[in-house]
């Protein structure tokens, strides 16, 4: 492996997929904070399923 990637290994033995939660105070107006962290988990997260999609 010279490209520097992950590889999967023991494929049958991954667990079902579980649902992310993330949890804070809902208020009629979120902070600026909150609504980044939002943004860049679902940015982030959602880039890394397709970089390293399951079997």
């Amino acid at each position: 492996m010279t490209e520097g990637r992950l590889s999967l290994v023991l494929a049958d033995k991954i667990a079902p997929p579980i649902p992310l939660q993330l949890v804070y105070l809902q208020t009629d107006y979120p902070s600026h904070k909150i609504r980044r962290t939002i943004a860049f988990l679902v940015e982030k997260l959602g880039q890394f399923a397709q970089d390293y999609p399951l079997p």
